[in-house]
């Protein structure tokens, strides 16, 4: 067990949700409110959460190695950049589906390719 690595998970998590709080009361209100359009505005939102749930799936992973809950470390890699991508997509799909409706379809590519991404590294990690 490695509790230098279980304590940088925390504080990654802990700073994950107040990130996100912090963001939401203080730069994404006025940016909804701003002239900026819709496109701008959706970007720099999923941008913000983004890189909050990144500090999320950094911290678990964190916690998961200071407890030696790993597999191999080729498994455990691969897991956390599957991870990484599938949670990033997932919250650019909610953000435009509960706020930009409009801007969905025009920025859909990178969720596409994203999940062909995630998709080979999957079939890819299974044939090894």
């Amino acid at each position: 067990m490695n509790g230098l690595f279980i304590l940088s998970g925390i504080l990654a998590i802990v700073t994950c949700f107040s990130h996100a709080a912090w963001g939401e009361k203080r730069i994404i209100q006025n940016l909804r409110k701003s002239n900026a359009t819709s496109l701008t505005k959706a970007s720099f939102h999923v941008s913000w959460h983004q890189l909050s749930a990144f500090l999320f799936v950094t911290g678990s992973f964190l916690i998961m190695y200071g407890l030696q809950l790993s597999l191999a470390l080729f498994d455990f890699f691969i897991g956390y950049v599957i991870s990484v991508f599938l949670v990033q997509n997932i919250v650019f799909i909610v953000i435009n589906v509960r706020f930009y409706q409009e801007t969905l379809l025009a920025a859909l590519y990178p969720v596409i390719n994203v999940f062909v991404m995630i998709t080979l590294l999957t079939i890819g990690t299974l044939l090894l």
